[in-house]
């Protein structure tokens, strides 16, 4: 194992083998004002008690061993270039994996910010979001050193990291992996499918997403929701009815079983499906005979089921229940927080494709030269300290909705800090650096915290982590005018 590596990429640093499933302490990018693309990049910790450097460049000047960015993958860790933001020290963060979590100590010219709070030292536990001020978002988290591999989901369906695959689904956490994996799976190996999951985790997409892999994928898709039909109309949807049924002149229907033949069946909240018709469904579904409404012939369907239910398992009969050939759960937005900020990305997309002035604000340009639409900070530390999602993914569009109705300006540099205050003076330490960081702060930096603080230099100061005599030899320094005293 190399001694100059502070993560585990692949190669000759460490390659651990598929064995070894060691889960370690890690950091994830859940926003990068100028590396935006780099959301859902991973550090990992296997050396508890050694500490890295975390920064911009190649190396730490002072030495240190440097944290190593990579894009994990089932099987694959995919080393990535260090971070190229210039408004990021080249030593920033100092990291120290413990037994819980990371230990973060702040040697740079940027505050680091903790619920609020400009802090100089921290321990982080799972869950917990480091700010480097207008640049990065990290968390804290626990992840293998290598994820299982994947055994069903194809390479031809894999696209760039971060980016919606060929069959649409967006993420890079563990639990979407598993998904997939499950999908592909129930895919090829053919039988009726359940779908289970909270509302809003993206189970028809997950239909698509068999047929697509599936043997069915040159036949039909034919979807449909029993909780959208009135109770009376919903055999009718199913089975479609023959001509003048009811009344001369009434056309006949097909109904989206007979539609499905040859294909796939979607029907979610199959739990709302009477008893009844649980039991014709169960008819067609074994033999494929069925019979429209007012039909006295029978008429055949070979289709594949795939049903969604957000119910209990109780609400189907036993006998349909068993026909299930398998069952996959859904993951929820709480399991995979790291992949809000790649769910977030589509959303900005249509939202700049239908109201452009909106999203001009965050228009952001990159390390690179590109531009990336970028949100607001304060969005992703809201979102990524949700433990629960009621409605899961479409809670997201709500946000970000509300989001760009609420917010005038979507580039104040300083709104991560808004409200913060300094944290106690033995936790930002006395060897100095106070001058250090005096000797890095902007006009921008003074010119908001002063504004904050109705023009008072002593409180400014104190936001800043800096005495009012170093702040007064920074506003000099930068040829800001200054009062003399308050």
């Amino acid at each position: 194992m190399s001694n100059e590596t502070g993560s585990i990429p692949d190669g000759e640093a460490f390659d651990p083998g598929p064995e070894n499933l060691e889960w370690v302490p890690a950091l994830i990018i859940v926003w990068a004002k100028e590396e935006w693309l780099r959301c859902g990049e991973v550090a990992l910790f296997n050396r508890p008690g050694q500490t890295f450097s975390l920064g911009r460049g190649d190396d730490s000047p002072d030495g240190h061993r440097r944290v190593k960015w990579i894009q994990q993958r089932p099987g694959e860790n995919t080393p990535t270039p260090p971070l190229a933001t210039s408004v990021t020290s080249r030593d920033q963060l100092l990291v120290t994996a413990r037994a819980q979590g990371l230990e973060f100590q702040n040697v740079g010219k940027y505050p680091m910010i903790v619920d609020g709070r400009i802090v100089e030292r921290f321990t982080g536990e799972p869950g917990d979001l480091v700010l480097l001020h207008g640049q990065f978002l990290l968390l804290v988290t626990r992840r293998e050193l290598r994820m299982k591999p994947r055994h069903h989901f194809a390479e031809a369906f894999v696209r760039p990291f971060g980016m919606p695959n060929a069959l649409n689904l967006i993420g890079e956490a563990p639990e979407t992996w598993r998904m997939l994996d499950e999908l592909a799976f129930a895919a090829r190996m053919g039988g009726h499918v359940l779908l289970r999951g909270e509302t809003g985790t993206g189970k028809e997409p997950a239909g698509r997403a068999i047929h697509l892999m599936s043997p069915e994928a040159a036949g039909p898709y034919v979807s449909i929701s029993a909780g959208n039909i009135p109770p009376t109309l919903v055999e009718d949807a199913l089975f479609g009815h023959v001509k003048n049924v009811t009344h001369g002149g009434m056309a006949a229907t097909m109904g989206v079983i007979g539609q499905a033949d040859g294909g796939i069946l979607f029907l979610d909240e199959i739990a709302r499906l009477s008893e009844d018709l649980q039991v014709a469904l169960l008819r067609v579904m074994d033999d494929g005979d069925y019979r429209q409404v007012g039909g006295q012939k029978n008429l055949v369907s070979r289709f594949r089921l795939i049903a969604a239910l957000n119910r209990e398992h109780e609400r189907l009969t036993r006998d349909l229940r068993g026909r299930m050939a398998h069952i996959v759960w859904m993951p929820t937005l709480s399991t995979r927080h790291e992949d809000i900020p790649l769910l977030l990305r589509p959303l900005l997309a249509r939202a700049a494709a239908r109201a452009p002035d909106l999203v001009e604000p965050l228009r952001t340009r990159q390390t690179d030269g590109t531009i990336e639409i970028v949100p607001p900070v304060e969005l992703l530390d809201r979102l990524m300290r949700v433990e629960d999602f009621e409605g899961n993914i479409r809670d997201l569009d709500a946000a970000l909705n509300e989001q760009l109705r609420q917010s005038p300006d979507l580039r104040d540099p300083a709104a991560a800090i808004r409200g913060s205050t300094p944290a106690p003076p033995d936790a930002q330490g006395s060897d100095g650096r106070e001058e250090k960081r005096a000797a890095t702060l902007t006009v921008e930096e003074i010119e908001w915290c002063l504004g904050q603080t109705g023009g008072n230099h002593k409180a400014a100061a104190e936001r800043l982590t800096v005495s009012r005599g170093a702040l007064y030899r920074a506003m000099d320094r930068l040829g800001m005018k200054r009062k003399k005293e308050e």
